[in-house]
């Protein structure tokens, strides 16, 4: 079957484009690199929290680390376009790995250097993200492109299930400095795969060459785009605060490997709402703001739930309301006109990660795990008062009619 002619969505599908050559390996590699940025927020949570012994500096400090990201991502992202993929992530991988490794052995009484190794640390993050979503074109094409990019969405599910699980076993049975020189393993190892990956192999001068042709335009110009990109950083800067909330609820407990089983059930939930819900899609028969709103109730049963079946029962959600399949296939919105080649929308997720966790943290630290819950619950439904209507952003893939 010609790839241009595949439907657009169906579960049969789903075994085909992952028997395509290089597909599987090329989505594993850009996993594991990525694996290191889902272990991170438990790891130094807690490393703050044993050395500072509030979680209020936890949250500090993993304000601090997501706000480098969400400052210099779109930087990294303009580099590997222009200098090419290796070239970035390879110096990248090293200095992230190192990162970690410093704060994993500073000392307690000089534990405020910790926030600033964690800016830097969180600067380096290699754009692993938008470099894999820049390659697939190069691996696949036609309808397969699309349903590519909401595999790879979902599939990123198990990542944020394996990740936090993992960091939580070593900080229980090894501690906080463990779990954090193990980011910096993972980072080390999983970036070598994947820059050693053939679909990064590009040609610079041709990128940059074609970076500087036709039309550019202000990503945020276009009012559904704009709303989109707010919608979407109020979104998961919710989810990412979460994490946040969880490290406290284990921590009340007395037992911190819990948090891994909670990240690992609120991800494995969404991965099987992330199947369910390309399948709506297939049949028109998806509303997002009914899932926002679903997901909106579900933060606010958290803060009822007296213990943890509850909380992992009212923490299962259908999916991300917006994922591959609501921007083009080349990572831009449908406007008509083109804007500047570096700039990556896939990126805006990084945007909304900074000041959730650092207000959900006065919220544990201050008054509990509940009013953390409560704040994480209103961000969802700003989120939702955001996000443009129904038919404000249109989709199709790069190269189609």
């Amino acid at each position: 079957m010609d790839s241009a002619s595949l439907p657009y969505m169906g579960l049969r599908n789903y075994r085909d484009l992952l028997a395509t050559r290089g597909v599987p390996v090329l989505l594993a590699a850009s996993l594991a690199a990525r694996l290191p940025s889902t272990m991170a927020i438990i790891a130094l949570s807690f490393w703050a929290r044993d050395l500072t012994g509030t979680f209020a500096w936890s949250g500090v400090m993993v304000g601090a680390y997501t706000a480098m990201i969400a400052v210099v991502g779109p930087w990294l992202g303009r580099a590997a376009d222009r200098f090419g993929a290796r070239r970035v992530l390879t110096p990248l991988g090293i200095a992230y790995a190192a990162g970690f490794g410093v704060i994993a052995v500073l000392p307690g009484s000089v534990w405020w250097l910790g926030l600033v190794f964690a800016m830097l640390t969180g600067a380096v993050l290699p754009p692993v993200s938008a470099t894999v979503r820049a390659a697939w074109p190069r691996v696949v094409d036609g309808a397969r492109l699309r349903l590519i990019y909401t595999v790879e969405a979902t599939v990123q599910e198990l990542m944020f299930a394996l990740g936090p699980l993992l960091a939580a076993l070593l900080v229980a049975f090894a501690g906080s400095r463990v779990a954090v020189a193990g980011c910096g393993v993972v980072a080390l190892a999983g970036t070598t795969w994947f820059a050693s990956r053939p679909a990064l192999r590009t040609d610079p001068a041709a990128a940059a060459g074609d970076e500087l042709t036709g039309p550019r335009e202000a990503v945020l110009r276009s009012p559904g785009r704009f709303g989109l990109i707010t919608g979407m950083a109020l979104l998961v800067g919710s989810f990412s605060a979460l994490q946040l909330g969880i490290v406290a609820f284990a921590e009340h407990a007395g037992q911190r490997a819990l948090s891994g089983v909670l990240e690992m059930v609120w991800s494995l939930g969404s991965f099987v709402g992330g199947i369910a819900a390309g399948v709506l899609v297939a049949q028109r028969r998806a509303v997002p703001w009914r899932r926002v709103a679903l997901v909106a109730v579900g933060f606010v049963c958290c803060v009822l739930a007296g213990n943890v079946w509850w909380l992992a029962g009212t923490r299962r959600r259908d999916d991300r309301p917006v994922d591959g399949r609501d921007v083009r296939a080349d990572g831009r919105a449908r406007t008509g006109r083109r804007p500047h080649r570096g700039v990556r929308l896939a990126l805006h997720r990084r945007h909304g990660r900074r000041r959730p966790s650092t207000a959900t943290a006065h919220g544990v630290g201050g008054r509990g795990c509940d009013s953390g819950w409560f704040g994480l619950g209103v961000g969802v439904v700003d989120a939702r008062l955001t996000m443009p209507r129904r038919g404000r952003v249109r989709t199709r893939v790069a190269g189609s009619n």
